[in-house]
């Protein structure tokens, strides 16, 4: 069976993407947006255009938000709460961060288009506001802060994995290098 055949969780919530408060769907207002560290700073008008594209949603503790290997179709901001961000690796999983409040994940999909490059699960009962990848791109052409913003946490997470690989032992750092000259 595929692990996403089966996402009912024992709290009678559905795991999959829909928001698990059904039709009464939410918008995010400006306010929950200018609480989220890429959109600090960005002029309320453009916040108002962004919020009319997005979609709150709300899960439960160990709900998974999508999977290593999803077509990344937007980015994820948190409104409330935390989720683990984990990689499937050859011998179970690998925890990479836990994301909270005010912060994003799923950027990266947006910014290249490639498929998700690790699952997203909740740590505890999380509110996120899901940003479809058009209308994101569309504010960063619009607002010069994003980008600088996505480049400072892409820059962040990137010197956090350099000092892992090199906490590695010889023969796994040799493997990671093999990997990314692949």
């Amino acid at each position: 069976m595929d692990r996403r055949d089966d996402q009912s969780q024992p709290n009678g919530f559905d795991s999959g993407y829909a928001p698990a408060f059904g039709p009464a769907e939410r918008r995010p207002s400006v306010m929950d947006l200018e609480k989220v560290w890429v959109l600090q700073g960005v002029q309320p008008e453009l916040l108002e255009e962004l919020a009319q594209h997005c979609e709150e949603r709300v899960y439960t503790p160990g709900e998974t938000i999508f999977y290593e290997g999803d077509p990344s179709d937007g980015l994820y901001m948190i409104l409330s709460g935390a989720v683990r961000i984990i990689a499937h690796v050859e011998n179970g999983e690998r925890h990479l961060a836990t994301v909270g409040q005010g912060e994003c994940f799923g950027e990266m999909g947006v910014i290249d288009a490639a498929p998700r490059s690790a699952t997203a699960i909740t740590a505890t009962m999380a509110v996120v506001c899901f940003v479809p990848t058009e209308p994101f791109l569309d504010l960063m052409e619009r607002a010069s802060l994003v980008p600088m913003k996505m480049l400072a946490l892409l820059s962040a997470r990137l010197r956090r994995t350099n000092r892992f690989t090199a906490d590695l032992p010889g023969e796994n750092l040799t493997r990671v290098s093999e990997t990314l000259d692949s």
